[in-house]
């Protein structure tokens, strides 16, 4: 390369220095790693933020029920839901239109954190017009105060408390007094718990929430204590006052129904009873069938 040569090379090696520093300085550089920015689709976002909820959200739901057990490989519990149409997430048509108040009760029960639902509670106590939805709200804020990391167990005690003084129709005493079974199986006291959990089921009244709810912690409680003849006989139990007053057509009674069926024929599998478990799946599949059929007419 002559001397000529090596100049013209110079000078464009210096040209393309020049040009990508003036493009770098006036912002037009290629964005780093950093400065870009993950946007989803439109319409993605806040679909995959949303929380799930069951098809009873937005009456509270099954929030004090158990989690339903994981379902082992090829068990029969798998027929259960055979058939049975997917739900949207969404409040359907047929819903009660929910007041302002409701909405915030809502907000709070399915609030992520459960401190700020805490929070909407306590205000609606400061500003409640309407002593008859106390007992409620104290439930509330009883059950996100268990929610909470750790639960804050002394104002949960003093909410369920508040609950049932100020309990006055039988849902909202049996919610109370579920509330406080379950506040007294939290701070350890097993006994008291199941004992509470008992009156509820026991009481005189309609078959509420509140009352299934009950059925399920004791339930539970016997199972966790190894109380496998008792905790079936709870969960049959379950079954069969719904199926008897004909309440498969309320959404978070059949909620309740299934999970009852699935803790049992977990429960009877699991202790070698095959065909009693069997049998109690194909009850239920019939159960929840016949129902399907009669909304269907």
């Amino acid at each position: 390369m002559d001397k000529t040569q090596k100049i013209a090379l110079a000078l464009i090696t210096a040209g393309i220095f020049i040009g990508v520093v003036i493009i770098v300085a006036s912002g037009g550089g290629l964005p780093t790693v950093r400065q870009s920015t993950f946007r989803a689709a439109p319409g993605k976002q806040l679909d995959t933020a949303r929380p799930l909820v069951s098809e009873t959200a937005k009456e509270g739901g099954v929030d004090g029920a158990p989690p339903l057990p994981r379902q082992a490989e090829g068990s029969a519990t798998t027929s259960l839901n055979q058939g049975e149409e997917e739900r949207p997430l969404s409040v359907s048509h047929s819903d009660p239109v929910l007041s302002p108040e409701d909405k915030a009760v809502l907000q709070a029960r399915n609030a992520v954190n459960p401190r700020t639902g805490v929070e909407i509670i306590e205000e609606l106590l400061q500003s409640l017009e309407n002593l008859g939805k106390a007992s409620e709200l104290y439930a509330a804020k009883a059950e996100l105060c268990l929610r909470l990391t750790p639960p804050d167990l002394e104002e949960a005690s003093d909410a369920a408390d508040e609950a049932l003084n100020y309990a006055a129709e039988p849902e909202d005493r049996d919610q109370a007094g579920y509330v406080r079974a379950d506040v007294l199986r939290r701070a350890g006291d097993s006994e008291g718990a199941e004992r509470a959990a008992a009156a509820v089921v026991a009481a005189e009244g309609p078959l509420t929430a509140g009352k299934l709810r009950a059925g399920f912690l004791q339930a539970e409680i016997r199972r966790g204590s190894g109380d496998g003849a008792s905790a079936t006989a709870g969960y049959r139990n379950i079954m069969e006052r719904i199926a008897g007053a004909g309440m498969l057509g309320d959404a978070q009674s059949r909620d309740f129904y299934r999970q009852a069926a699935l803790n049992l024929v977990q429960m009877l599998r699991a202790s070698g009873r095959r065909e009693e478990a069997d049998a109690v799946a194909e009850e239920a599949k019939e159960q929840l069938s016949r129902f399907r059929e009669g909304k269907n007419r």
